[in-house]
């Protein structure tokens, strides 16, 4: 297993909890996807701690976090860039826009386009990109 696993999907007591697998507690049955607030339930740290670590908890991926990874993709220095990693960037950016474009035909209409030979024009295309849909994700 992949060490950064453990990193990734550590507790938190500070994030939401939502039950990911059906769960007793609190004198009744906890369904999938329902938060749970723990501290208001009082129960224990350690047997959260426990019930996160055997999978029956996982943490929901935070919509600023999102932002900010976006924003980050969106707001990278292009100059001085090669082709190769121009293209690379685009892959990223379009990975990203996949997650929030709407439906298949908004991706493939809206994506980042490649220029194949041209380091200066897949610049242009890039910030033009930015400018018009860029914004609507940052």
């Amino acid at each position: 297993m992949n060490p950064t696993y453990f990193l990734s999907h550590s507790f938190d007591p500070t994030r939401k909890l939502y039950v990911k697998q059906k769960v007793h507690l609190g004198n009744r049955w906890r369904e999938r996807g329902e938060y749970y607030d723990w501290r208001g339930h009082g129960e224990s740290y350690e047997r959260i701690f426990s019930l996160f670590n055997q999978d029956f908890f996982y943490h929901q991926k935070d919509e600023e976090e999102d932002r900010e990874v976006f924003a980050e993709v969106l707001n990278k220095n292009l100059d001085g860039m090669t082709l190769a990693e121009l293209h690379a960037y685009i892959d990223k950016l379009n990975d990203k826009f996949k997650e929030v474009a709407k439906t298949a035909k908004e991706f493939r209409e809206k994506k980042c386009p490649k220029v194949p030979k041209d380091v200066e024009t897949q610049v242009r295309r890039i910030r033009l990109w930015r400018d018009t849909y860029g914004q609507r994700f940052a």
